[in-house]
C-alpha cells in the first residue's frame, strides 16, 4: 500500500514531536512530559504539558544543580531568575524557559543558542531572533508547566491548581457580574477556577497582563469553549478554550 503525502506528513509530526519530548525529558527536575489533545483547537497550535519532579520544591537540591540549571538560561534570564525568593520558584522559572526555549529551537529546526527571547511592554514573553510569526507563552502552577505555540496567532495560556474556598471567595471581588452569577449556580472550585484561568488566558493574548479591569471582562464556560465578552455587553475577537491537563488543575488557552 503507497503512504499518501498526508500519511507521511503525520509519521513526519509524530517523529518531530518524539524528538522534542526526549528533549525535554533530558532537562534537569522535568519527570514527565505530553503533547496535549487540540483537535477541538485551530490548526497551527501545540501545547506542551511538563510534570515537575518533587525535587524540585524540595530542600534535597544542591547549590550545583541549581547553578547547572542557570547555565541553560541568557543573562537576562538568569537575572529575573535570581529575582524569586523561594528556590522552588526560582527552579520552577528556569526550567520552564529552558524548555520553551528547547521547543522554540526545534519547531523553528535552529541551535537553541541562536533562540533569543524578549519581553513585550507588558511582560509578555517574546521572540527576538530569529525572525520568524510563531507566537507562544508559558504557565505554570505548583508542579505543572504549560507551553503554547502558535504559529501565527497571538496566544495566552494559564494553568492554576484548583482553588480553595478562602481563594473562591478572594476571586469573587476580581470576577464581573455575569461571571459571579455563573459561580453562583456552579459552585464547584473547577468552574471558578476555569473562569480565572480563561480570563488570564485572554489577557496573556492581548498581551496587556493584569493591568486591564478584570471585573469588565467575562469568560463563560460553554459545553465546547469559553466565551470572552467585555463589558457585558461586547463579545470581543478572541476565542478561548479549556485544556484537559493533571487532576487537581484547570488550564485555559485563548487565541486573537
Amino acid at each position: 500500500m503507497m503512504t499518501t503525502l498526508s500519511q507521511m506528513h503525520v509519521q513526519h509530526e509524530k517523529t518531530l514531536s518524539g524528538t522534542a519530548i526526549h528533549g525535554l525529558q533530558a532537562l534537569p527536575f522535568v519527570r514527565h512530559v505530553m503533547l496535549l489533545p487540540t483537535a477541538h483547537l485551530p490548526a497551527g497550535v501545540q501545547v506542551w504539558q511538563l510534570m515537575l519532579a518533587r525535587d524540585a520544591a524540595a530542600s534535597l537540591v544542591t547549590e550545583q544543580q541549581y547553578q547547572q540549571l542557570l547555565t541553560l538560561l541568557a543573562v537576562d534570564e538568569r537575572a529575573r531568575c535570581k529575582r524569586y525568593h523561594r528556590l522552588a520558584d526560582r527552579i520552577r522559572y528556569a526550567v520552564m524557559r529552558a524548555a520553551l526555549r528547547h521547543l522554540i529551537a526545534h519547531h523553528l529546526q535552529q541551535p537553541a543558542h541562536c533562540i533569543q527571547l524578549g519581553l513585550s511592554a507588558f511582560g509578555k514573553p517574546c521572540l527576538r531572533a530569529p525572525a520568524a510569526p510563531l507566537q507562544f507563552n508559558l504557565s505554570h502552577s505548583q508542579q505543572l508547566g504549560l507551553i503554547a505555540l502558535s504559529a501565527q496567532r497571538p496566544v495566552g495560556i494559564d494553568i492554576e491548581a484548583l482553588a480553595s474556598t478562602q481563594q473562591q471567595r478572594a476571586l469573587l471581588s476580581v470576577f464581573s457580574p455575569r461571571e459571579q452569577a455563573y459561580c453562583l449556580q456552579h459552585p464547584h472550585a473547577t468552574d471558578w477556577t476555569q473562569i480565572w484561568t480563561g480570563k488570564e488566558a485572554v489577557l496573556k493574548a492581548l498581551g496587556t497582563g493584569l493591568t486591564a479591569e478584570l471585573t469588565t471582562l467575562s469568560v463563560l464556560p460553554m459545553a465546547t469553549h469559553l466565551e470572552v465578552s467585555l463589558a457585558e455587553t461586547k463579545t470581543m475577537q478572541i476565542q478561548a478554550w479549556p485544556l484537559a491537563v493533571a487532576y487537581g488543575y484547570q488550564a485555559a488557552l485563548a487565541l486573537l
